[in-house]
């Protein structure tokens, strides 16, 4: 069963799939009030349903690429004229987990199908009516920003809430730090020592410690987590566990409900309190934490904001003041997920303490990336070169430095630092330095770069990534054979494909693009596209 948290104000829902996985979705009942987009309602109600994603497909059967909760966006190409197989299509829709039907009037079907909206009706699928005048991608857009928008309001939420926990530990201990936890969970917390006394309590607190206590007495020594159902839902008993030893358990009523702000407030409580029983002086691995978010939402341009900018500044950045982006790949040039990226990443960040250089650290699939002062960025790849050498393992680890840029711009540093990386790869340096190629400083030209991107961005616009993994497929592997200047043995170990299955991503290239990738002036054309198109 799935479990929902739902906002009503934000008229979005935080999802808790089998297996743990969390996502966002938005009501119908929003999409459908968003008067640009012209949406009518044809049947069935749109009130509280809620979709994960909007996907336009015009397979008689695509049921086979759905996942549950889809919005499906389908013109009726293929859609058959008789009744019954109209009637056969919803079937398999609701069957196969999708939240409501948008149909696109004008092409095909000057009006929805009678038997198509019956069956709707009778199988309760909303069924929408898509104007002429509205594209496709207006509607999937429009959900990915509301996605985007509420994705972002709650990582901001869960940082001011990890501050607030962090500050009242530091002011007035762990006293403050329960009080301020059961507020924000709705519900009692309860900190017991390792001999099972309790050391502090929030307020109607007696019953959680009882059961916790009697639950506790037959824990296993090396056990960190114990659940137990209590009176008025689960109960979490999490070890406090230091250095050397575990202090004490932090129980908390988590409820059936629990949404994914208050399950990571819980845990950084839950370190927070273990430092403060530990080590007080750990508080700095809650700073690599804020600055391990921080970065993150940088890096992604729907995310990068003025106040995420600001937040900066509480990691020794001077405000407004240009950074520099850091990237790890492998020399290799493996596609695939590295080993070792966490041991590296905290090894570097160790080092650029060490140094006093401030620094933001994040992993983006696998890899250490690194924020920096362009100031200071000299002094920085020192060190960070210097401990990718150190680190232990097999991989090795060539560093790409980015363009100095604004910080809301971080997402160009990282795509700078990594065609410099694959660039010292080709030249076997251990270093690539973005404001040493020619072509990326022709590109820091706003105006250059926005004349290219205007001439050459057609070009590439059929095999820019959208929701499709076939589009990712071909623009990675598209980028790989540029960057390995036209190898083919190159380009596929860099993707982690084989030979046979690179030319037939290459010919589907060339037939989107129609330009034949034999011709040098064609690569280069392309080559320039891929540069100027987004990050």
């Amino acid at each position: 069963m799935d479990k929902v948290a739902y906002n009503r104000r934000s008229c979005s829902t935080v999802r808790r799939l089998s297996g743990g996985i969390l996502r966002m979705a938005v009501l119908l009942d929003w999409l459908v009030d968003q008067h640009d987009l012209g949406l009518r309602v044809v049947a069935g109600s749109v009130a509280d349903v809620e979709i994960s994603w909007a996907h336009a497909i015009e397979l008689v059967d695509p049921s086979p690429w759905l996942s549950g909760g889809e919005l499906i966006l389908t013109t009726g190409l293929r859609m058959p004229c008789s009744g019954h197989e109209q009637v056969a299509y919803i079937d398999r829709l609701t069957r196969a987990g999708a939240a409501a039907l948008a149909f696109g009037v004008g092409i095909r079907f000057n009006e929805v199908p009678t038997r198509l909206a019956a069956s709707c009706a009778d199988l309760g699928l909303p069924l929408l009516e898509v104007p002429l005048a509205t594209p496709f991608v207006a509607v999937t857009q429009a959900v990915a920003r509301r996605i985007a928008d509420e994705r972002a309001k709650s990582l901001k939420s869960t940082i001011r809430t990890q501050r607030e926990l962090t500050s009242a530990a530091l002011r007035s201990g762990l006293e403050a730090l329960v009080s301020r936890l059961a507020r924000t969970l709705g519900a009692p917390v309860v900190i017991l020592d390792e001999s099972l006394e309790v050391t502090t309590a929030s307020a109607r607190s007696a019953e959680l410690a009882a059961v916790a206590r009697e639950r506790l007495v037959t824990a296993g020594s090396g056990q960190r987590l114990v659940t137990v159902e209590g009176p008025s839902g689960p109960i979490e008993l999490h070890g406090l566990v230091g250095r050397s030893m575990r202090r004490g358990w932090l129980a908390a009523e988590v409820g059936q409900h629990a949404d994914p702000t208050s399950r990571i407030v819980l845990h950084h409580a839950i370190s927070v309190a273990t430092l403060y029983v530990d080590v007080p002086a750990e508080f700095e691995q809650l700073r690599s934490r804020m600055a391990d978010t921080v970065l993150g939402l940088l890096l992604d341009p729907l995310t990068a904001t003025p106040s995420v900018v600001a937040e900066l500044r509480s990691f020794g950045f001077l405000a407004d003041a240009p950074v520099t982006i850091c990237a790890l790949e492998l020399a290799s040039g493996e596609a695939a997920r590295p080993r070792g990226g966490p041991r590296l990443r905290d090894s570097i960040e160790v080092s650029l303490r060490e140094a006093g250089v401030p620094a933001a650290l994040t992993l983006v699939d696998g890899r250490a990336v690194i924020c920096v002062p362009a100031t200071a960025h000299k002094a920085a790849v020192e060190r960070i070169a210097r401990a990718s050498s150190d680190a232990r393992g097999s991989a090795h680890w060539i560093v790409g430095v980015g363009q100095a840029m604004p910080a809301e711009s971080a997402s160009h540093g990282l795509a700078s630092a990594r065609r410099a990386a694959r660039t010292a790869r080709l030249e076997g340096q251990p270093v690539g330095w973005s404001d040493r190629l020619t072509l990326d400083g022709v590109l820091m030209d706003q105006q250059v770069r926005a004349r290219i991107a205007e001439l050459a961005g057609p070009i590439v616009a059929p095999i820019l990534p959208d929701a499709a993994a076939a589009e990712q497929d071909l623009l990675a592997t598209l980028s790989a054979f540029l960057d390995h200047n036209g190898s083919l043995e190159g380009a596929a170990r860099a993707v982690g494909i084989h030979r046979h299955t690179l030319r037939h991503r290459l010919t589907k290239v060339e037939e989107l693009t129609g330009l034949s990738l034999d011709i040098a002036d064609n690569r280069i054309v392309l080559a320039l596209a891929l540069r100027t198109q987004g990050p």
